[in-house]
């Protein structure tokens, strides 16, 4: 067992974790100005990118067990959690 993730995981949480910011910096840059169309393409994406973040960080936690290791692992839980959860109930534009 190796002693930090590979790459795959790192893609992962870089894809991930981009997918999650990209409705709330979309909403935040263009207000009522952008497309509703790619907002909501955006949130959707959001929707799948959160659990596969979720289910590749709690694989994580699992497998390795160096604490610096565990404590990004649970950071990127945190992560895709309140991405989701953010998603519906913060983005006004989701409301329409």
């Amino acid at each position: 067992m190796s002693e930090k993730p590979g790459r795959v995981t790192f893609l992962c949480r870089l894809v991930c974790s981009a997918a999650l910011l990209a409705p709330l910096l979309y909403w935040w840059i263009f207000a009522h100005d952008g497309s509703a169309y790619v907002l909501l393409f955006l949130v959707l994406v959001a929707l799948v990118a959160g659990p596969a973040l979720f289910i590749n960080s709690v694989f994580c936690l699992v497998r390795y067990r160096i604490r610096a290791q565990r404590f990004l692992s649970l950071l990127f839980v945190v992560v895709s959690v309140v991405g989701v959860i953010a998603m519906p109930y913060y983005l006004p534009g989701f409301k329409m």
